[in-house]
């Protein structure tokens, strides 16, 4: 028996799974009892955009969050676009952007100043065990710090 689970809700984190074994014979169905499931669904791929719009401050507007949804977001900025930790250092951010915030954006500041920096993000969840389930890297974005 095989099963292939995708995403029920868009807005749900978690998703409950019920499965039956059933045999049928002539005249007869047997059914086991309901097994039951709960897991984590893999986020979505972060599409975003990247501004610098003060002096140290970079903002970052997600595209693809629907008014109703809140996202959490694992955002990386490194001087080099590898984002190699091991020769470059990477800042490692996480966000929450509420569904009551209006731009949904996650705002970074105090970035040193007149320089290029890569940006990523991507979203994450928790599953059941509270262990970080992360979605594919978004496209790797450019800036300039004022």
């Amino acid at each position: 028996t095989s099963m292939k689970i995708s995403r029920v809700n868009k807005y749900a984190d978690i998703v409950d799974i019920y499965s039956v074994a059933y045999k049928k014979s002539r005249k007869t169905t047997y059914t086991s009892s309901k097994s039951y499931y709960k897991d984590c669904v893999k986020p979505k791929k972060a599409v975003y955009s990247v501004k610098c719009t003060a002096k140290g401050k970079i903002k970052i507007p997600l595209s693809n969050i629907d008014a109703t949804e809140s996202a959490r977001v694992n955002v990386q900025i490194c001087t080099n676009k590898s984002f190699d930790k091991k020769k470059y250092e990477v800042e490692d951010l996480y966000a929450e952007v509420s569904n009551f915030d209006n731009d949904k954006s996650v705002y970074v500041y105090d970035i040193p100043s007149k320089q290029d920096y890569f940006v990523r993000c991507r979203y994450y969840n928790y599953d059941k065990k509270d262990k970080l389930v992360y979605g594919s890297w978004g496209e790797t974005k450019s800036v300039y710090v004022k």
